[in-house]
C-alpha cells in the first residue's frame, strides 16, 4: 500500500535537518496523515508532557476502541531500516564513573523503551520512505527488554559503554546495542531493532509496512 503525503517546503527540508524538534514535528504530522488515510476515526494529540512520555504522542479512537500511539523516526544502518530505542541515560561523573542522567520532565534515567506504554508504535523512515506500524507494542518492548537483560548479564562491568556512535554491538539477529554521547556528555544506551516482519513477530507484535510518497508543495513556504 502506498500513501501520498504533501509537505510544505519547510516541512520537507526538516526531514534532513539536525534540528530534532522540527524534524520530530514533521514526522508526527506524517504519522497523523497516515492514520487519517488508514481511516482512523478520531485522532487527538497528547499535549501533557508526562502523559506524552508515558503514553505516546496520540490518542486514537477506532471501531469503539481507544488506543495510544507513539511516533518515532527510524533510520538506516547497513541498508537495513532500524528503530533506535533509548534504553538508559548516564553521564560521566568527576571521578569518571557513570551516574544516572535524569532528563527534564522525568524522574528516572530510564529511556522510552522501558517507560513508554503506548499500545502502538508508528515509525517513519525519511530515507527509505517507509512507515512501520507495530501493534501490541507493550508485548514487543517487554520481550526485547528480556533479551537485553540476558545480554547485559554476559558483559563485564563497564563493557556496555565501550561502543560509540555508529559502532553497533550485536545482541542477536534482531537487536544491536550502541552508545551515543552528545555535546552535554549525556550518554544514551540504545537498542536498535531491525524493522521487518520476522523481528516483530519474534517479539510478539504485528507489523504493517507502508510505502510513503512524500510530495513537496509547490507553494512558497
Amino acid at each position: 500500500m502506498t500513501i501520498q503525503i504533501e509537505l510544505t517546503k519547510t516541512q520537507y527540508k526538516s526531514l534532513t535537518s539536525r534540528n530534532y524538534y522540527e524534524k520530530g514535528s514533521t514526522i508526527e504530522y506524517i504519522a497523523k496523515k497516515i492514520l487519517e488515510e488508514l481511516g482512523v476515526e478520531k485522532i487527538y494529540k497528547i499535549t501533557d508532557i508526562y502523559e506524552q512520555y508515558n503514553l505516546g504522542d496520540y490518542f486514537i479512537f477506532h471501531n469503539g476502541k481507544k488506543k495510544t500511539i507513539e511516533v518515532k523516526t527510524s533510520h538506516v544502518f547497513k541498508n537495513v531500516d532500524k528503530l533506535a530505542m533509548d534504553f538508559k541515560y548516564f553521564k560521566q561523573s568527576v571521578s569518571d564513573k557513570l551516574v544516572p542522567y535524569v532528563q527534564k520532565n522525568t524522574k528516572t534515567n530510564l529511556g522510552w523503551l522501558i517507560d513508554n506504554k503506548a499500545d502502538i508504535l508508528l515509525s517513519f523512515n525519511p530515507v527509505s520512505n517507509k512507515a512501520y506500524i507495530i501493534s501490541n507494542f507493550p508485548e514487543v518492548s517487554k520481550n526485547i527488554l528480556a533479551d537485553v537483560k540476558k545480554y547485559i548479564a554476559t558483559l563485564k562491568n563497564g563493557e556496555l559503554t565501550r561502543y560509540r556512535n555508529n559502532h553497533n554491538n550485536y545482541i542477536n539477529e534482531f537487536l544491536e546495542g550502541s552508545v551515543k554521547v552528545d555535546n552535554r556528555l549525556k550518554i544514551t544506551l540504545i537498542i536498535n531493532l531491525t524493522l521487518n516482519y520476522e523481528a516483530i513477530e519474534h517479539y510478539g507484535g504485528n507489523l504493517q509496512i507502508l510505502d510513503i510518497e512524500i510530495i513537496k508543495s509547490k507553494n512558497r513556504i
